[in-house]
């Protein structure tokens, strides 16, 4: 064994070739010389001992060897000699060695992982654990071995039933699979933390599981970015707006149900598309280019989009389209943030029409207050010379033809002021049902035999308060436009009905005044009206008739009319659909104004009363007064305001009435009125 011959075996010998000593029997720990001494045990100090010797024999060869020894004694109790047995072990060494280095390589490794790592045997014992794992805990390895993982462990710091099915560890005994869970811990410093725990099954050669290794990794930014993502996820998913993410090439990732819900467009039909489908062609391509060229430069975008819905209807978008970039700069994907303002498009459009026509009406109601005050001139004279002229005089027919004249231009410019809203009216309680069929036979013979006109009153109608006579204008300027439109005949509906208006929006085009109206609704099937059309159809002089064939005013006229009367007329038409006119004019109760009737004598229209006329306009000026003067009138003019009022001051007892124009430079009727009232509260003007 040790390559010695048994006569050179002594005691130096063997402590020359001894390199290491390893005492395996605990008692002799720190007492054991790296040799054996016989004389221990002549001393009767030993009784045995055993020790593993590293050895290097004279050959150079390193060998372990394991030496045992007990004490022969003699009948006597006395030691006489000592029996030793040496064995090679070295291969066995070798191997305990191999498997000492594996371990430590393992365990090297396993208290490297930042996941906290425990053994747990078949009784819930744990067995053993890394670093990590005490670190966390708070924890040695001797308070931890040999402990129930009950306490201990990360899943179970509530309370749980080891033999219930629903525990875990006891899934993975008994099946033999992992096991994944997620637990809220607490550090040993106090602290929460979410970690995510594997349960994996360790076998025997057979197959049994013998242990289950749990590890732990703390799983709380993940937790907390999870958290966050499913909040950020639930607004994109809810937004008001819709959410359109591409990829860098313009490829769409994701939709949001608002743009599904918007475009029409199923996620499936939309997610690997080019935001192209919704194209219209109302936008031309130099548009998308600029778009293009602002977003692949790292800009943000804000525009609006004239886009086609899936199902060919056209909607507006306010878009505002955002690259979005990763740490290096580069650009890895588009964000767009798009609200459906369709609607308020059209609210703006037809703000700025409603806004157009009163500018046009306040251009001409001026042009006709000028053009009236003309007219009354003309209309005036002709009427005195006629007065003075007999009815077989030839200038008489002239100055007739004259007066006539201005009558049809009088009647132009009532429908200007009518448009808009100067017209002076006589409103009074009227029921349209009543109108309608007063008008009935009338129309029949104005729109002809081949349009068949019906009508649909409502029971019950409310009454309304207007002019009569502007309603009749409504009905036949509405119905031979009607008529027009349906040369080679047709039908035309007359329908009224009540209505209550509690909406924000009004017939899906204007803001409307709640209440209770009275809806008065004209339809034909005519050539019906295209948007642009539409858009003109209330302006003077505009007309889609032949020239020669309409003034333009008659719908001018309606919708002036409409206005004046605080109501409301909105328009349906589509080409080779027909046409719907709806109109909504304010109803009210009943009132009995037979009681304010006042008949006039004409025999008193006679007097010789001091007037005083106020008028800027001289010849209309000069016209009034010569009428009053014909019929017994004293007359005092003043061509503005300040001058009345200083005509007043000196004559205020004389004059028993001011006839004044509202509007004047200098002091208008309304400020006159105001002063005159001051000096004589009982003055009549």
């Amino acid at each position: 064994l040790l390559g010695i011959e048994p006569e050179e075996l002594t005691a130096s010998i063997m402590k020359k070739i001894v390199i290491e000593t390893i005492v395996t029997d605990p008692q002799f720990a720190g007492k054991m010389d790296p040799v054996f001494y016989a004389t221990s045990f002549n001393q009767n100090k030993l009784e045995q001992y055993k020790a593993d010797f590293r050895v290097k024999l004279p050959n150079g060869i390193e060998k372990w060897v394991s030496d045992s020894a007990v004490p022969v004694r003699n009948e006597r109790g006395r030691i006489t000699h000592s029996l030793g047995i040496l064995m090679d072990i070295t291969d066995r060494k070798k191997a305990e060695l191999e498997l000492a280095e594996k371990e430590r390589y393992y365990r090297t490794i396993l208290n490297q992982l930042h996941e906290d790592v425990m053994v747990i045997d078949h009784d819930y014992v744990i067995i053993d654990m890394n670093n990590s794992f005490l670190i966390t805990t708070g924890k040695d390895r001797k308070h931890v071995v040999g402990q129930h993982c009950f306490y201990v462990s990360h899943g179970y710091n509530q309370p749980c039933d080891l033999e219930g099915e629903s525990c875990e560890l006891k899934k993975v005994f008994t099946s033999g699979k992992s096991s994944n869970c997620q637990h809220q811990h607490l550090r040993a410093d106090g602290t929460k933390e979410w970690v995510d725990i594997l349960l994996s099954p360790l076998t025997d050669a057979n197959g049994s599981v013998t242990h289950v290794i749990e590890s732990a990794r703390n799983v709380s930014d993940i937790m907390e970015m999870n958290n966050e993502l499913r909040k950020l996820s639930a607004a994109i998913e809810q937004s008001p707006v819709s959410v359109v993410m591409t990829d860098s090439a313009g490829t769409i990732e994701y939709v949001n149900p608002k743009f599904c819900e918007v475009s029409g467009y199923n996620r499936e039909e939309a997610i690997g598309k080019n935001p192209r489908i919704l194209k219209s062609g109302k936008q031309d391509d130099a548009y998308y280019q600029e778009l293009w060229a602002t977003i692949s430069a790292g800009e943000i975008w804000n525009g609006e989009f004239h886009n086609r819905r899936k199902d060919g209807h056209l909607y507006w978008e306010a878009a505002t389209i955002s690259p979005i970039k990763d740490g290096k700069g580069a650009i890895i994907l588009y964000l767009g943030l798009k609200e459906d303002i369709t609607e308020q498009k059209k609210l703006k459009q037809q703000l700025q029409q409603s806004q157009k026509l009163e500018a046009v009406g306040q251009l001409a109601g001026g042009v006709a207050h000028d053009f009236n005050n003309l007219l009354t001139i003309i209309n005036g004279y002709s009427e005195l010379i006629m007065t003075r002229l007999d009815k077989d005089n030839s200038i008489f027919k002239d100055v007739q033809q004259i007066a006539k004249a201005g009558e049809r231009a009088g009647t132009l410019t009532q429908q200007l002021l009518a448009f808009s809203r100067k017209q002076v009216i006589k409103p009074k309680i009227i029921n349209i049902n009543l109108l309608i069929a007063e008008t009935e036979k009338m129309l029949h013979r104005l729109i002809g035999e081949d349009i068949e006109l019906t009508t649909k009153l409502a029971e019950n109608l409310n009454p309304i308060k207007a002019d009569s006579g502007q309603l009749n204008q409504i009905l036949l300027n509405i119905c031979v436009n009607a008529r027009d439109a349906m040369p080679r005949g047709g039908k035309l509906d007359i329908e009224t009905k009540n209505v209550t208006i509690d909406g924000d929006y009004f017939e899906n085009e204007i803001q409307a005044q709640q209440g209770n109206y009275v809806l008065l609704a004209i339809s034909d099937t005519g050539v019906g009206l295209d948007a642009e059309t539409r858009k003109r159809i209330f302006e003077p002089f505009f007309t889609t008739k032949e020239e020669g064939h309409g003034t333009g005013l008659g719908l001018a006229t309606v919708y002036g009319i409409v206005k004046q009367n605080k109501g409301y007329i909105w328009v349906y038409s589509e080409p080779g659909l027909g046409t719907t006119f709806k109109i909504y004019l304010p109803a009210i109760e009943a009132i009995d104004e037979s009681k304010f009737e006042v008949k006039a004598d004409k025999a008193k229209f006679r007097g010789s009363e001091t007037v005083l006329v106020v008028e800027d306009e001289t010849e209309v000026r000069l016209l009034t007064a010569e009428i009053l003067k014909q019929n017994g009138y004293r007359v005092l003019q003043a061509s503005n305001g300040s001058e009345a009022l200083e005509f007043f001051k000196k004559e205020a007892e004389n004059i028993q009435l001011v006839l004044a124009d509202v509007i004047m430079p200098k002091m208008g009727g309304k400020i006159l009125f105001d002063e005159l009232y001051k000096i004589n509260p009982d003055q009549k003007l």
